[in-house]
């Protein structure tokens, strides 16, 4: 069945505000949609510690989708991912996907909640772009690796993707965003912004996602990269 939409929602659940000091944008969120809006989809996100949820509902009445991506983290995202996909479900039949470290290392759980179509594990630029270009025409998941989802009542894992060769080739379009709402003024009175120029880590910490999430690889913008991106922030 082909779907003529190309318009993709993207949704970063609350935190608990205990854990937000300087409120930095939704990454998680940012760097795909980003990548997907390069590619001709129309991106639209919903920060929802900035948005409300009457501005979501009145977005996903008011327009035809093809999917709608929420990312979160384990701890109290969760709860609220949960009580906002339920309301979700219950007015609409679109796709789910999540992504992030979350359901990315409990992909299977994810799933069964019965709130979740879709997995993307790991990084998720190449992933989900791919997966909309096919839920555009055949909707044949299984030709999209780094995905899981439930087939005939069994979860079913493709195999995983491999890393961006070339970070440089993804770019960060702070039109999706009002960037005004992540910029902080820190105790002596400057402004800033939380960014990052790379990815992973080499070490081996046992409490931490990334011997899981990013191999204990470490990958980064270009040094000619970074200083564009950071130009585009001050502009």
């Amino acid at each position: 069945m082909i779907n003529n939409t190309n318009k993709v929602v993207l949704i970063y659940p609350k935190l608990a505000k205990f854990e937000v000091t300087y409120m930095m944008a939704p990454y998680s969120v940012f760097f795909p949609g980003s990548y997907l809006h390069d590619n001709g989809f129309d991106v639209k996100i919903f920060d929802m510690r900035v948005d409300s949820e009457e501005k979501l509902f009145k977005y996903l009445e008011s327009n035809e989708i093809l999917f709608l991506g929420i990312s979160f983290m384990t701890g109290p995202q969760i709860n609220y991912s949960i009580r906002l996909l339920k309301k979700i479900n219950k007015r609409f039949q679109f796709k789910i996907i999540a992504g992030g470290v979350h359901p990315t290392l409990f992909s299977e759980e994810t799933l069964n909640t019965g709130l979740i179509d879709i997995v993307v594990r790991n990084e998720g630029e190449e992933t989900v772009l791919e997966l909309a270009r096919e839920m555009k025409k055949e909707n044949n998941l299984n030709q999209v690796k780094g995905i899981s989802y439930i087939y005939k009542d069994a979860v079913i894992h493709n195999p995983e993707r491999e890393f961006i060769k070339d970070l440089d080739k993804i770019n960060l379009n702070w039109n999706l965003l009002d960037i005004n709402k992540y910029v902080f003024v820190d105790e002596n009175g400057e402004k800033g912004i939380i960014f990052f120029t790379s990815r992973g880590c080499p070490f081996n910490c046992a409490f931490c996602y990334n011997l899981t999430y990013n191999k204990r690889i470490w990958r980064a913008w270009s040094f000619e990269k970074s200083i564009l991106e950071i130009e585009k922030i001050l502009k």
